[in-house]
């Protein structure tokens, strides 16, 4: 009887996933955009960053849009950062390098960074993005065309990650949470601010939208920013809109498995409100939908039991689902179980950490 009630809610979750997406624009299909003449400026805060400058700076130069600058902030970095961006802007009058300063007391480093950077803007729209992105020449085109067709303030969404095979385990969940468990129709068709998600990694947003919210100064000690800035803009009765943005922006996040962990640390107990009871749910949840299929499979192989396999490949159709669309490789969607695992891992440690009033480390800062 467990195993037939597993079964169909696991087949429920594949439709869901399957259907909850349908509200997902995908960026790279808007093309007709009127506005040519809209100034931008594309804004990254850098810290300590000097492995993705040539990558980075390679990516910013084959941008065709016209109308543009690049303004880059060395937030105090310690390594080659700030020569490294001198050498490989030489020559190019779209970029401009200025330098970070002092963080005040209470502010989240890259929050103050983004702060800085835009009061040196001017433009109508601000493209906030971070040093490990790379996006592709006609991103910018493609995101003013998506917020002109469907009157947008504000777009954001998650790249396709290009880290190491075992930090995919754990990254590419986050595309996987996402079609799980945000419904798609209201967070971009309601103001609703419960329904609200967005990625730090890229935010595109009006310059009066932006003065309008506050903008990162109305946020200014939050570890979740992105999905904070996004809320501000539903209250103030504008539109914000997530988008699969995979084709046109991709991200190289964590080098290893620990960065990865410390990086997921610092917010996901943050970004479910620092609730307890969520995080025991959630834990709940996982365990029973995407790691007891495993179980269940070992049992099936040891005995022979053919059908016991059923809720595994069903939670592998799920993050299979999820990857292809994402511009994941599927081999990851078999690894569903470990990432499930990895992800109640993640939060537990992020709890712990809220709990026990241990600081989270990034970036060599601390934070409560």
């Amino acid at each position: 009887m467990i195993f037939f009630v597993l079964s169909s809610l696991e087949a429920f979750l594949f439709l869901w996933v399957v259907i909850n997406p349908l509200w997902l624009p995908a960026l790279h299909s808007y093309t007709n955009y009127s506005g040519n003449n809209t100034t931008v400026s594309v804004l990254i805060p850098l810290r300590n960053e000097s492995k993705n400058v040539p990558g980075l700076i390679a990516s910013l130069r084959n941008v065709n849009y016209e109308k543009l600058e690049f303004i880059l902030l060395d937030d105090q970095s310690s390594d080659d950062t700030k020569s490294l961006l001198l050498q490989y802007t030489y020559g190019d009058s779209r970029f401009t390098i200025i330098n970070g300063k002092q963080l005040p007391e209470g502010w989240n480093g890259k929050v103050h960074a983004c702060h800085h950077l835009s009061n040196h803007s001017n433009s109508e729209v601000m493209f906030f993005i971070d040093a490990d992105v790379r996006i592709e020449p006609t991103t910018i085109h493609h995101t003013l065309a998506l917020m002109e067709n469907q009157h947008a303030s504000m777009v954001s969404g998650f790249p396709t990650y290009r880290d190491s095979k075992l930090v995919q385990f754990l990254v590419t969940m986050q595309h996987f949470v996402i079609h799980l468990h945000l419904p798609l129709f209201f967070a971009n068709h309601t103001t609703r601010q419960a329904t609200t998600a967005a990625c730090g990694q890229f935010i595109a947003i009006k310059q009066a939208t932006y003065k309008k919210i506050g903008g990162h100064e109305a946020v200014y000690n939050s570890l979740v920013e992105d999905v904070e800035l996004g809320r501000l803009v539903k209250k103030h009765g504008e539109r914000m809109i997530l988008a699969n943005i995979t084709k046109l922006v991709s991200c190289f996040m964590y080098d290893t498995i620990q960065e990865a962990w410390e990086g997921f640390t610092k917010n996901i107990f943050i970004g479910i409100g620092r609730s307890k009871i969520g995080a025991v749910g959630l834990s709940i949840f996982y365990a029973i939908f995407y790691i007891s299929p495993f179980l269940l499979a070992i049992y099936a192989v040891l005995n022979q039991q053919w059908m016991f396999l059923l809720p595994l490949v069903l939670t592998i159709l799920q993050k299979g689902i999820v990857d292809i669309r994402t511009r994941t490789s599927p081999f990851y969607s078999l690894g569903m179980p470990l990432s499930a695992a990895m992800l109640i891992g993640v939060l537990w440690t992020s709890m712990y950490k809220a709990i026990t009033g241990k600081a989270y480390v990034w970036k060599g800062r601390s934070y409560q």
